[in-house]
């Protein structure tokens, strides 16, 4: 929104498309990469090294939302953090 306030609508526009399509860009590069060579010996390779790293950056989104103060009292987070395995500390 800040980019309407100084700009109005074109600036918009401009922030969002510069906000989302890195990201789209990659994951479309992501997405031809495993259909082109996900059956290949050197494609498995390298999702077998990928995929830690994408549960580790989960794992991280997911940490810093459950310690996101909210309206939600702790006794309704227990649960949730009993199923996922967080701690609170």
């Amino acid at each position: 929104m800040l980019a309407r306030r100084r700009k109005g609508w074109a600036g918009l526009i401009v922030g969002g498309a510069c906000f989302i399509l890195p990201s789209m860009l990659l994951v479309l590069v992501l997405s031809w990469a495993y259909v082109s060579y996900g059956t290949t010996d050197a494609g498995a390779g390298m999702l077998f090294g990928i995929k830690p790293v994408v549960v580790a950056i989960i794992e991280n989104a997911v940490v810093g939302l459950a310690r996101t103060p909210s309206n939600v009292g702790f006794s309704q987070w227990s649960p949730a953090r009993a199923c996922c395995g967080i701690s609170s500390a």
